[in-house]
């Protein structure tokens, strides 16, 4: 039914008189000066009597409501914007845009359509603008020959949603290109221009010979990361420090910050060394066996003339020299047909001409030789270190490397299908792993490949056709072995320089590296499990994730960090935000990478992710990476306050507490296509970041761990696209089935069995009966095949999971780098056929059940056919469970019983919100160490979208 209501008829000619934007600059707002209709089914807008306002209030899940204008003539028009400033009244995953229809004539048929719904960066968030605040949608247009009219249109699409417009009108464009979401817009309608300041590079104080004399007169400490009152901690000399550091320029150490971190607390500093001489500097790893440390020694005096007590960090680049790749042609990375990986920083092409300047050949992440004359350059660097006085202030070693310095394989994945690697050296090493992997049983391998005829001698890789098929499992376990070595083959060697950092530091240092783990996006990065059961590491770090930066988002963390702390390691997430220190890039690029625009907004995203780092019990490191980005003192005395914090936590004792513990399978990750494998990766994202929203702290854990390591006791279990398990893993599980506790599969849990051989796809034929079964035997719950669009619809049952939950309690699974979209690609799944289940969503065809929950006599199972849970199902789940919920959801909170951190993301009922805690405690303000209360069992805010909150949380005795 379409709803029709008229406002006006008058005309307005877009020709010569709008040469301004923005609310206050005088153009007439359309929405009263057109006749304005409303399309959709289950869509009604009413005008507000007070202010002619439009309320836009849609109940239907799916399709659109579409608000359009009456034809407008376009005589005489330039390139111009349409500003709509607008509000939603509650949270919504509709997707809400403006679109721009041109017409040849007013009784003409439609043409051409623009629109802004791609404006806005492809995040692992759902909800495109937040809610209970005015903001505005752009939209640039300009008319091509012979359109004469055109309608404007507001569209709201895919979910249910109540929004109010107050103005829409148009005027001359942006003077740039428009931001790409909500955060980066400014209230007139206009993106505002970057702001950018050069900022001063650091004086550094002379090397006096008192500074001298500190240094001669340091001991060289023992640095190591010991479990102390039940918690992993950095310590020298068995005391442990804060796990707050600076990284400075990478490039051009002369451009970091040493100075102003030092006086805002930070003791521990990253110095960027390259090991290869010419690739990234001047390194010491000047050619086949000659070293030349002189450049070193002077950067390290560099820092320590700024704090001669220094502790320093060798951010330690471990490829070598430039030449290295002529030199050792099988040794460089190939793709599939052969042609040699030419490389910068990252991946520049496969084959072609030679490289030249500034290029080299890329060395095979999986050599044996680069391994070991790697090594050799290593132990000769700790060597020198161990004669100098400077060296006593390193207590450690960053490993670096290959693409993107994180030791990212060359290749260039799926937009151009070269895959590395297929060098000489790379088949041999893929050949070592498979004897080592099937303990040298040739009879093993052929078991497992169905390949009678097939020895370690000449096991081949997978095609590339078996490689980038479009089916959802792989159908060998060729392929998967494939795969595991992507990610394995990486660790080896990195564990390999691990190994002789260790035995030539004596254990006396400490050793970590990048690694994004299977919550991140990284292929070649599903081997946690070596790096946490290794001797050899540490800790690991990693970029904060990208697109959920910037103030209003939620940030977040890539790394299982339950997993990290139970094996005894840190972890460490980079903070490289951004500011008008740094110069600008594209409105993309600055949204993603996190530039803050204001000293509040910067200070707001430092207090975030610090709050997220101690609820979670791991540390972090301020990035410098072009130098200079900080230096600024309101920035500076955010990150002081961050730095005390991290201290508090210091006397923090046992693994932080949660009532929610979920888990996420690296082995699912290897039987997955290498297509399908990157949009779970980012599925597990998405879920993350409904985690951060749930307002339930939780605990994220490897599905290895389960069955071997002491998981702590929680009271929701969630499983994420654990497709692969073993048996230990399975009898995990049914242990949980107990004491009132509430388990939740998502997906196909269960459907491959670590012990058996894997032979064909397992939801293809035959195969797909046994996967329903197993799902079946995991779950308690019976299920029928089913094969269409995958949706969680809300349906309108009465179900104390379903109060406030919205319309749907799972999201859409989508990776937009991919070009993939997983409702229209169709994901194999099964649909709840069992009348013990109460149904809670269905899937698009409005009767198949996707969602459903059955209660036993002493558990509760949740099953959902469809990944991604929104986070206000996640904290209906919890709150019934009896879990702490320490808020309602909507906003990013991070708790444990010691520390609270709130980053308001909406700002419904005023703003207003509330914070639970676990036990009853003295409050104290992390921002001003005022004391809130001296006895509260939670608190009550009042906080603007964009806004950090954190809380020390004492024990009132």
């Amino acid at each position: 039914m379409n709803k029709i209501l008229s406002f006006g008829v008058g005309v307005m000619v877009l020709c010569g008189g709008l040469e301004a934007g923005g609310a206050e600059s005088g153009l007439a707002n359309w929405l009263a000066q057109y006749q304005w209709t409303l399309h959709g089914e289950k869509a009604e807008v009413v005008r507000e009597p007070e202010n002619g306002d439009f309320r836009i209030r849609s109940s239907a899940s799916a399709g659109a409501a579409v608000l359009k204008s009456e034809l407008i003539p376009l005589q005489g028009v330039s390139e111009r914007q349409i500003n709509a400033k607008f509000r939603l009244n509650a949270r919504s995953y509709a997707k809400i845009y403006l679109r721009l229809r041109f017409f040849a004539g007013s009784g003409a048929p439609e043409g051409r359509a623009v629109d802004n719904s791609g404006t806005y960066v492809s995040i692992p968030f759902d909800m495109r603008y937040p809610a209970g605040e005015w903001q505005w949608m752009r939209l640039r247009f300009k008319p091509a020959d012979g359109e004469r009219f055109a309608r404007v249109e507001i569209v709201a699409e895919n979910g249910t949603c109540d929004f109010t417009v107050t103005r829409l009108e148009c005027g001359p464009p942006s003077p740039r290109p428009l931001s790409p979401t909500w955060a980066c817009d400014s209230v007139s309608g206009i993106d505002p221009l970057p702001h950018y300041t050069e900022p001063e590079e650091e004086v550094i104080p002379p090397l006096t010979e008192e500074i001298r004399r500190i240094v001669r007169e340091r001991k060289r400490a023992k640095a190591r990361v010991e479990v102390i009152d039940g918690r992993p901690r950095f310590t020298l000399d068995g005391e442990p420090f804060v796990p707050a550091f600076y990284n400075g320029c990478w490039f051009n150490p002369r451009l970091s910050q040493y100075g102003d971190f030092r006086r805002a607390g930070v003791h521990t500093f990253l110095l960027s060394v390259s090991s290869g001489r010419n690739l990234y500097g001047s390194g010491f790893w000047t050619g086949r066996d000659t070293y030349d440390f002189s450049e070193l020694e002077k950067w390290l005096w560099r820092i320590l003339c700024v704090d001669p007590k220094a502790n320093i960090i060798l951010y330690l680049g471990c490829e070598p020299y430039v030449e290295w790749g002529h030199e050792n042609p099988d040794h460089v990375a190939a793709d599939q047909d052969g042609k040699k990986a030419v490389v910068d920083f990252h991946t520049i092409r496969f084959g072609g001409k030679a490289p030249g300047k500034g290029e080299r050949f890329g060395p095979s992440l999986v050599s044996e030789k680069f391994r070991r004359d790697s090594g050799n350059a290593l132990r000769k660097l700790v060597e020198y270190l161990q004669t100098t006085d400077a060296g006593k202030a390193v207590i450690g070693y960053h490993l670096c490397g290959f693409s993107d310095g994180q030791f990212f394989d060359w290749d260039y994945g799926w937009k151009n299908q070269h895959i590395a690697d297929y060098s000489p050296a790379g088949m041999a090493s893929f050949r070592d792993w498979l004897r080592r992997r099937y303990g040298n049983r040739v009879e093993l391998l052929r078991k497992a490949w169905n390949d009678p005829s097939v020895t370690f001698e000449t096991a081949q890789r997978p095609t590339v056709k078996q490689i980038w098929t479009s089916d959802f499992l792989v159908d060998s376990q060729q392929v998967a072995d494939h795969n595991r070595f992507a990610s394995e083959g990486q660790a080896e060697t990195v564990l390999s320089l691990a190994k002789t950092m260790r035995e030539a530091t004596k254990g006396n240092a400490l050793i970590g590296t990048y690694y994004e783990d299977i919550s991140g996006t990284v292929y070649n990065h599903g081997a946690l499990k070596r790096y946490l059961e290794s001797p050899y590491i540490d800790y690991l770090a990693g970029p904060a994730d990208y697109r959920i930066r910037k103030g209003g988002y939620s940030g977040g963390v890539r790394n299982i960090f339950g997993s990290t702390l139970l094996h005894g390691k840190m972890y460490l997430t980079e903070q490289d935000w951004r500011s008008w220190c740094s110069g600008p890039n594209s409105p993309v690029e600055n949204f993603a990478y996190g530039r803050a625009e204001s000293p509040q907004e910067h200070n707001a995203m430092v207090r975030r992710e610090s709050g997220m780092m101690i609820a979670f019990g791991l540390g972090t490191w301020w990035y410098d990476l072009a130098g200079k980005w900080f230096r600024d003192d309101r920035i500076m005395s955010g990150i002081a306050e961050a730095v005390k914090g991290f201290g508090t936590d210091l006397r923090s004792k046992g693994l932080p507490k949660a009532d929610m513990g979920v888990f996420v399978s690296e082995n699912s990750n290897f039987y997955h296509t290498l297509r399908t494998s990157e949009i779970m990766r980012s599925g597990i994202t998405k879920q993350r970041v409904q985690l951060n929203t749930s307002g339930v702290p939780y605990r994220l854990y490897l599905m290895s761990d389960a069955g071997v390591k002491e998981i702590p006791r929680h009271k929701i279990y969630m499983f994420i696209d654990c497709i692969a398990m073993n048996a230990a893993q399975r009898e995990f599980i049914e242990g949980l089935k107990r004491d009132g506790n509430t388990l939740i599969f998502i997906g196909t849990p269960g459907i491959i069995d670590l012990e058996k051989p894997y032979t064909a796809n397992a939801l293809n034929g035959r195969e797909r009966e046994k996967s329903r079964q197993a799902i079946e035997a995991l779950t308690g719950i019976r299920l029928k095949d089913f094969k269409g669009m995958p949706a969680a619809y809300t349906l309108p049952v009465k179900h104390e999971l379903l109060q406030g939950t919205g319309d749907r309690l799972a999201l859409p699974l989508t990776y937009a780098f991919m070009g993939i979209d997983f409702p229209q690609d169709g994901v194999p799944v099964f649909a709840v056929d069992d009348k013990t289940c109460k149904p809670l969503a269905t899937f698009a065809d409005g009767s198949s059940v996707s969602v459903a929950v059955r209660d036993f006599e002493n558990y509760r199972i949740v099953y959902s056919a469809v990944p991604v849970l929104s986070d206000a199902f996640l904290n209906r789940i919890a709150s019934a469970g009896g879990a702490w919920t320490a808020a309602q959801p909507g906003d990013a909170v991070y708790a444990n019983d010691d520390f609270i951190t709130i980053h308001a993301m909406h700002a419904l009922n005023g703003g207003k919100k509330r914070l639970s805690f676990r036990r009853p405690s003295k409050v104290i303000d992390m921002h001003d160490n005022t004391v809130i209360a001296e006895c509260a069992d939670g608190i009550e805010l009042t906080m603007k979208i964009g806004e950090t909150r954190w809380f020390q949380l004492l024990p009132v005795k």
